[in-house]
């Protein structure tokens, strides 16, 4: 470490191992701002998206609907992309990422992001979001629906009676009133089927093993063992994500244990139902009928030409209403990236949430980084990142992401992002931690950062929020508690404590033009020396701050640059 690295707390810490009009067919160019500010972020609609989306922006960012779905065409349009809207439409893989080198957001007007290479957009610190709430009501409503349907076998009876038969006897069906319903999955699409089959007088009881039971009581659910679900159901209704765990859930085994004569309905991913045994049961009656939301060219498909079959080509998050939805919350996505934040919906954050209690501090904790580094005069080899007081009972985990961030974007030489920063911190070798500690001192909440240096030695430093502005303030560096704004130009001389020192500072910095907005002295441990910090309104020129620190013998002495396009984002 440099001699006035700051690093002057030994310890013996081993760093731990980190843990992971016209459509344009060329990329739109920038549109000015206002005379001396930024251009206007540029957002690019791909794929089906309803007409008014362009309207959800408002008049900040210059918003282009793509139409050529075609690769090259693609690529063109990304070139000048800050943001991407994607409705159903064209992959955005490796090779269109890499064209867009502004971009910041990938934004998905719905939950599934197939379409896009995650991986690949986060090895560029571009965020990812979906929008996982917008299809759930109409998911829903289309169970129900092909529930009914299979019922009372309207699809059948209607092709019958359009073809010239008259069989009211043979298309009865059954009611759904008094009957069992087994929900298999009773997440945010299981949850609305089941309070809208209560109203159909049903009885629910649904087999997931996530559930919290509390929850389930709450919409009137008896949560039960997947054997039993299938052996009390009288109809069927699958809603559960394919996963590892679910694949196959559905298959020989589970369809030979059902209650002879149900109904199944499934929306779930072609998978979590076996669609050969489906097949065999629904030939052998096991299964009377089934109801698929299905792609055309699935495995489901081999199902179409049976009689007791009623599908859909994937129409459960097609409503108009889950369109719009999606795009109002795809579009909430990029205001809040493009504003330099990130929404609850970001999927390559390592699973770290943003929720409204925590997101101020994610400046604070950025800066804090950007401090530490500076202070330290080089990349550290460990981070240890604490949350205090009542911070520490917040789910606020993204914090580590947001100091890690700090830390590395001076000396990273790529961009970094909440996304990538542990992956450039692995790049760089640099291990991290996330602690918790209820004392916060004087402070309700507080972070403090504790950087460890290849030699052992160690800095830390510590900031909060103060005000009904939120405003973000250091309270602690190398052992001195002080008070001081953390916006700005800083400057920070540790010295001999005597009469005349803070003077000197004053002269020297005035000398070279440097304005002195706000300063704070402290003592620590050694009473014969004190550290004084600065807020400058322009940086200390480094001949300013030798001089300062010789003419007062300071033995350390360190400047940290202003975060000022962090600290003013732009709004629209």
């Amino acid at each position: 470490m440099p001699q006035n690295s700051l690093m002057a707390e030994p310890t013996a810490t081993t760093p731990t191992t980190p843990t992971a009009g016209p459509t344009p067919t060329a990329g739109p160019a920038a549109a000015a701002g206002p005379t001396g500010s930024a251009p206007a972020p540029v957002v690019v609609l791909v794929g089906g998206l309803p007409e008014d989306t362009a309207a959800l922006f408002g008049p900040g960012p210059t918003v282009v609907r793509h139409a050529d779905t075609g690769p090259d065409g693609l690529r063109a349009a990304l070139a000048g992309a800050d943001a991407v809207l994607l409705g159903d439409g064209p992959a955005l893989d490796a090779d269109a990422l890499a064209a867009a080198p502004r971009l910041k957001v990938v934004a998905r007007a719905g939950a599934g992001l197939g379409a896009v290479d995650v991986a690949a957009a986060t090895r560029r610190g571009v965020q990812v979001t979906a929008a996982p709430d917008a299809e759930g009501l109409s998911t829903a409503e289309l169970v129900v629906g092909m529930l009914v349907a299979v019922a009372r076998n309207i699809p059948q009876a209607h092709a019958s009676l359009t073809g010239g038969a008259w069989q009211r006897g043979r298309f009865g069906g059954a009611e759904l009133a008094g009957k069992t319903v087994g929900l298999i999955g009773l997440g945010r699409v299981g949850s609305l089927v089941a309070e809208r089959l209560t109203a159909f007088a049903m009885r629910p009881v649904a087999y997931d093993p996530y559930a919290a039971p509390e929850a389930a009581a709450a919409l009137g659910v008896r949560l039960a063992p997947l054997d039993e679900v299938l052996a009390a159901a009288d109809f069927l209704t699958v809603q559960a994500p394919l996963t590892e765990e679910t694949r196959g859930l559905l298959g020989f085994e589970a369809l030979r244990r059902v209650k002879p004569g149900v109904r199944l309905v499934t929306v779930a991913d072609e998978g979590v139902v076996d669609a050969h045994e489906l097949r065999v049961a629904l030939k052998e009656g096991r299964v009377a009928a089934a109801a698929l939301d299905l792609d055309p060219a699935g495995a489901y498909a081999g199902l179409l030409g049976l009689e007791n079959v009623v599908a859909t080509p994937r129409l459960a998050a097609r409503s108009a209403e889950a369109a719009r939805r999606g795009a109002a919350s795809a579009a909430e996505s990029v205001r809040l990236a493009l504003g330099g934040e990130y929404g609850p919906h970001v999927v390559n954050m390592h699973g770290h949430a943003v929720g409204d209690a925590v997101r101020p501090w994610l400046g604070l904790a950025e800066r804090l980084g950007e401090a530490l580094t500076a202070l330290a005069g080089s990349l550290p080899s460990h981070l240890e990142v604490t949350l205090l007081g009542a911070l520490a009972d917040q789910d606020a985990d993204v914090l580590e992401l947001a100091a890690l961030k700090g830390v590395l974007s001076g000396p990273s030489g790529h961009p970094v992002s909440l996304v990538n920063a542990p992956l450039r911190a692995r790049e760089r070798g640099l291990s991290v931690r996330l602690g918790r500690a209820a004392d916060a001192g004087s402070h309700h909440s507080a972070v403090a950062l504790r950087a460890v240096g290849a030699d052992g030695s160690a800095v830390r430093l510590a900031g909060t929020l103060s005000g009904i502005r939120r405003h973000r303030r250091l309270t602690e560096v190398l052992g001195y508690d002080l008070e001081l704004p953390l916006d700005g130009d800083l400057a920070f001389f540790e010295y001999p404590d005597r009469p005349g020192a803070v003077g000197e500072i004053g002269t020297r910095l005035a000398a070279a033009g440097v304005n002195i907005e706000s300063m704070r002295v402290a003592r620590a441990g050694e009473p014969e020396h004190a550290l004084a910090a600065l807020v400058t309104d322009a940086p200390v020129p480094p001949h300013a701050l030798t001089e300062a620190a010789r003419r007062i013998g300071a033995r350390h002495s360190r400047t940290v640059p202003a975060d000022r396009p962090r600290s003013a984002p732009r709004r629209w």
